[in-house]
């Protein structure tokens, strides 16, 4: 019988523009068999036979290839790992197809058999027929759509697509990556230009409150039309909306292979932007990121529109590149304390997802290690050593990174140490903070959350984000209010609904 090495590792640079697809997969499905059931780790061979009762011709060698990552799993035996360890449905699948896809594993992404009849109304059945479908189900229905020839009725996808964008838009944890997914999907097939005008049309609604993934989502597939979406969002006074296109556009450079005149949108606003922000540190902060990713033929164009005193290589140019040994030993630390509480032996390859996901400065990596760590059975004990983290680490900058990990990472765990970093002087932190609270869909008192509310611009809109997550009473009094500068957003709120949380 073939056996799984005792260790799995990315062999990968740091620097390395793509990851080891397959042996982060077989990672994360190893670390599941271990955990096993109900705290019992499972033998290969009891995995081979509990896939076979969920139909997968599974065998001890078979397994064996999918958790070293020499076989890439399909979706069916994810699902199946699911089933049979009995993680939340979707939560392996959707991280696993983010990751495949982002960085490629040297086979292409499997759809669906072309559908009889009968499984297209079933997919359809279980999105339309009920008022609250999972995240897998939306992922089975692009899917099947996908499969179908020559396709479905745009008419008929177009507003299901507006209703999926709202959802991943709100959605937290396992429901986030299934519908991100069920989406990527089809903005990278032959729906593209139903989810391009889903998109637009979200990021241009009055109060929109939540924008960065679904700019992400337009980039997937980079094209000039993403450019022309994004680039007016990097003149807006709107931090959160500039952070939205600088978020996309930044995907768009890094993916995408365009020529000068089609990044020509991006020149105006971001030299305009440039003056008109450039003594506000927090803008400065994404305009420097993206500054950083975009073609150097579109930086001399920028340069070109400012004054002349401006140097902007000299101003955005990131900093010199420091050691890496000290956030490394701070993450091999978080990740031995995190393993040690669920009994399972260290490694390699969760200190680095720990790294990645904390400090790495590109959006795709930090973002698919991210994803990696959620869907993993570390998830919760990982969030509460980020907590202790934050509150007595010595590093600003590991802090701040590690309170930006946690809020992404914690569920009911976190709940607690969530709502006394709400006590911080930190910014970041309560920021945090308070997206921890409203994705686990904690509660939080009524004087509480009016006090968050009136914190100064953005923090008071975060404070928002939970209310509007979580469905607080609060929402109808300000959407009411046409003097109030959070009427729009709670009015968007209102409109949309709360968390989605399957």
């Amino acid at each position: 019988m073939a056996r799984s090495p005792d260790v799995l590792d990315d062999p990968t640079p740091f620097e390395a523009p793509h990851v080891d697809v397959r042996v982060r997969i077989a990672w994360l499905l190893r670390s599941w068999r271990d955990f096993g059931i109900d705290g019992a780790s499972v033998s290969v061979t009891e995995m081979a036979g509990l896939l076979k009762e969920q139909g997968i011709a599974a065998s001890a060698p078979s397994v064996s290839g999918w958790e070293t990552g020499r076989v890439a799993p399909g979706g069916a035996v994810v699902e199946a790992y699911e089933a049979v360890l009995g993680c939340e449905p979707g939560s392996l699948r959707g991280s696993v197809d983010l990751v495949r896809r982002r960085f490629g594993d040297g086979r292409p992404r499997s759809v669906r058999n072309l559908p009889t009849l009968v499984d297209l109304n079933d997919a359809v059945d279980r999105v339309v027929g009920t008022p609250e479908p999972t995240g897998l189900a939306w992922l089975h229905l692009s899917e099947t759509a996908l499969a179908v020839r020559p396709g479905i009725s745009t008419a008929f996808l177009r507003p299901l697509v507006s209703q999926l964008v709202s959802e991943m838009s709100r959605a937290a944890f396992t429901g986030y990556t299934t519908r991100y997914e069920a989406l990527a999907l089809l903005r990278c097939g032959k729906y593209a230009e139903v989810v391009e005008d889903a998109v637009a049309e979200f990021l241009e609604e009055p109060g929109t409150a939540v924008l960065g993934d679904a700019a992400r989502l337009l980039a997937e597939r980079p094209d000039p039309v993403t450019v022309r979406v994004l680039s007016p969002l990097l003149g807006s006074d709107d931090v959160l909306r500039l952070r939205a296109g600088v978020v996309g556009l930044e995907h768009v450079a890094a993916d995408g292979d365009l020529g000068p005149s089609q990044w020509r949108p991006v020149v105006a606003p971001f030299a305009h932007a440039w003056e008109v922000l450039a003594d506000d540190e927090q803008r400065n902060r994404q305009l420097a990121t993206l500054w950083g990713a975009l073609p150097a033929p579109t930086r001399a164009a920028i340069a070109a529109r400012l004054p002349g005193q401006t140097d902007p290589e000299r101003v955005m140019r990131p900093g010199a590149p420091v050691a890496h040994r000290d956030k490394l030993a701070f993450c091999s630390r978080v990740a031995e304390r995190a393993t040690d509480v669920l009994g399972l032996r260290g490694q390699p390859l969760l200190d680095r997802l720990v790294f990645e996901a904390a400090f790495d400065s590109r959006d795709a990596r930090r973002t698919t290690s991210t994803l990696l760590l959620m869907a993993s059975p570390f998830r919760g004990p990982l969030a509460l050593e980020l907590a202790a983290a934050i509150r007595s680490h010595q590093d600003l900058v590991v802090r701040r990174a590690a309170a930006t990990l946690f809020l992404l990472l914690g569920d009911e765990e976190s709940r607690g140490p969530a709502v006394e970093l709400l006590d911080s002087d930190d910014p970041v932190v309560v920021t945090s903070a308070i997206f921890a609270l409203a994705h686990s869909g904690a509660p939080l008192d009524e004087d509480r959350l009016e006090r968050l509310l009136a914190l100064p611009d953005p923090l008071n809109r975060r404070a928002l984000l939970y209310a509007g997550m979580t469905g607080q009473p609060v929402l109808a009094r300000l959407a009411a209010d046409p003097t109030h500068p959070l009427q729009q957003p709670a009015a968007w709120w209102l409109r949309h609904g709360g968390r989605v949380a399957l």
